[in-house]
């Protein structure tokens, strides 16, 4: 009897509509105004399938690890799934595509605030990406001490998976570099970049909607290779 064998990996490759669980480093926030109504834009940087939730709270992150517990959280859920360099709008609650559930009073202040993107419980979250538009120096805060205040999450590192935009500190602020198509890592690299946003203390409108082309890892590139040439073998039984 003849049969084909497919090996775990070209099996994950080529499984149909399969997508990773949203990832540290997976979603990036492109823009935020703080002034009313509360709005922030994030661009997806790896594929979502659909049902996939990540939370975003203005909750600051102790020093000595978790959150402070006295603001709100905005769960965001995917509707369908959704391809790498998807743009998602979230404006006063509503979301672009997929829909929005809150808890607490999630409330961007315009004295200096965070927004901070995590998967799974608050108490052992996984971090996504930060944030941060409180104090000065383009860095995070030694601690989370107020509403305001934040220290970087753990998991994150700022120029990478975080970014503190805060020299000076303005209300509104959005990307606006020139790197708009690169590998996610190079896309990163340039959205925590705060020498590429541009900010305001007037309520930007619209934020930048311009497009991403999310350029896969060579060793994605890879892995579809030995997926598409490779992965089939064949045995007599």
């Amino acid at each position: 009897m003849r049969q084909v064998a497919i090996t775990g990996i070209a099996a994950l490759a080529l499984a149909s509509g399969a997508h990773a669980a949203v990832g540290t480093g997976d979603l990036a926030i492109i823009g935020y105004n703080s002034d009313n109504p509360d709005q922030f834009k994030f661009v997806l940087l790896g594929d979502v399938g659909s049902g996939e939730t990540v939370n975003f709270t203005d909750n600051g992150w102790f020093a000595a690890g978790g959150f402070r517990a006295t603001e709100g959280v905005l769960s965001w859920t995917s509707g369908t799934a959704l391809s790498a360099g998807t743009i998602v709008d979230i404006n006063g609650g509503v979301a672009s595509t997929g829909s929005v559930s809150s808890s607490g009073s999630f409330a961007l202040s315009a004295s200096g605030d965070q927004v901070i993107a995590y998967t799974g419980d608050a108490m052992n979250p996984l971090m996504i990406w930060g944030l941060h538009m409180n104090g000065s120096g383009n860095v995070w805060d030694a601690d989370a001490t107020s509403s305001n205040t934040s220290a970087l999450p753990s998991g994150l590192v700022n120029g990478d998976t975080a970014l503190a935009f805060n020299d000076p500190e303005v209300d509104n602020a959005h990307y606006t570099g020139a790197i708009r198509s690169g590998t996610p890592a190079q896309l990163r690299a340039a959205i925590a970049d705060p020498a590429n946003w541009t900010g305001s203390n007037t309520r930007i409108d619209p934020l930048n909607m311009d497009a991403f082309t999310v350029i896969p890892t060579p060793g994605a590139l890879a892995l579809l290779g030995v997926a598409g040439v490779g992965a089939v073998r064949r045995r007599r039984a």
